[in-house]
């Protein structure tokens, strides 16, 4: 049995426990574990992003029954496990496109955006239609990540 297994087992123990503890618990574990050497840290990593992609998998596959025994339960029982149930509806949104105002500007934004990109790329100058330079633009970098896609 992997340690993410036994760790997955033991944060299925918290049935009662507040969010804040399961956090809490979950730091808890992984900086055991760093500092205590006991687990090859990127091997068990790569098996907790494969049970984390098996259990959305399955939570997919169990929300619309979860959905309708949540409705025939009603409010009064809409708790399990230690995790509160309510239903969201899905938000409206307008379908801006419809609109040829807004579907020309939203053509003109993604040209002046191909523009501003082409004049950072550029080691010359770029002008618009109009004959404005583009101004060359800042860059932000996101945060750095381990990818693990399963293969």
């Amino acid at each position: 049995m992997s340690q993410i297994t036994k760790i997955i087992e033991y944060a299925d123990g918290f049935d009662g426990s507040r969010k804040r503890d399961l956090i809490e618990a979950a730091h808890h574990t992984a900086q055991a574990a760093i500092e205590g050497g006991w687990m090859d840290v990127r091997l068990e990593y790569a098996r907790l992003k494969k049970s984390i992609f098996f259990l959305t998998e399955v939570g997919k596959s169990l929300e619309a029954e979860a959905i309708t025994q949540h409705e025939t339960y009603g409010k009064e029982d809409n708790e399990a496990a230690g995790v509160k149930f309510s239903i969201a509806n899905g938000a409206e949104r307008l379908n801006y496109a419809e609109d040829p105002t807004v579907k020309e500007l939203e053509e003109k934004l993604k040209e002046r955006k191909a523009l501003v990109s082409a004049a950072y790329k550029s080691k010359d100058p770029i002008y618009d239609s109009e004959g404005v330079e583009i101004a060359k633009v800042s860059v932000t970098h996101g945060k750095t990540t381990l990818k693990a896609s399963i293969i």
